[in-house]
């Protein structure tokens, strides 16, 4: 149910810049160098919905990057899930999981110069999926998993002014580096994500 709730108000926030951005239609489309994307540093912020095998969580993504060209942009990104995750295949009902790590990225778009673009980056990273007892604790014992993480994604944004951009994404996560300890794989915390974010462009 609170994931549903979560999940309810991120589209209700998209639904908003929708709005917005159609306002702006008749201007964007008369300046065309108005989402035009040269050489410029910018910031992402968003939401979406990490899942893995039998259970999700809401997670905060990061991004700050550098345009080369209209299409091609480069970055860095660093993602953490919101909540505690429990894959079915774990036993222990008290152990939970945080998955956390940073990315590097490589984002192609197709039609830049279109109010609505559709683009596909790609995140390699590295991190930590730490055990944590049901406070929130460590768990004695038990070593937190050194992870690899791999997601393509396929990306529609909108352009709803100059400096600000709404998109709408889904992927899908592979996961490495796993211990197998525990009887878990690393198909249990592998998983689809989905969700929207704000891109603002800051130089």
């Amino acid at each position: 149910m609170k994931n549903r709730l979560i999940l309810i108000f991120i589209l209700n926030v998209f639904l908003v810049f929708i709005t917005n951005a159609q306002q702006r239609n008749t201007l964007i489309e008369g300046n065309e160098s108005a989402i035009e994307r040269n050489m410029n540093l910018f910031g992402e912020l968003g939401l979406k919905m990490m899942s893995v095998r039998g259970d999700a969580a809401p997670a905060l993504d990061a991004k700050i990057g550098l345009g080369f060209t209209e299409k091609i942009s480069v970055g860095l990104g660093f993602q953490t899930s919101l909540s505690d995750l429990q894959p079915d295949d774990e036993t222990n009902p008290n152990v939970l999981y945080n998955i956390y790590y940073g990315s590097v990225f490589f984002e192609y778009n197709w039609n830049p110069n279109s109010i609505f673009s559709i683009s596909t980056p790609l995140h390699v990273g590295a991190g930590i999926n730490k055990l944590v007892n049901e406070s929130g604790g460590d768990i004695r014992g038990q070593e937190s998993d050194k992870i690899l993480a791999i997601t393509p994604a396929v990306k529609g944004n909108l352009n709803i002014s100059p400096k600000v951009s709404a998109n709408v994404s889904v992927g899908y996560r592979v996961m490495g580096l796993i211990s197998e300890t525990r009887e878990l794989s690393n198909g249990d915390f592998s998983g689809i994500e989905g969700g929207i974010g704000l891109r603002f462009n800051i130089l």
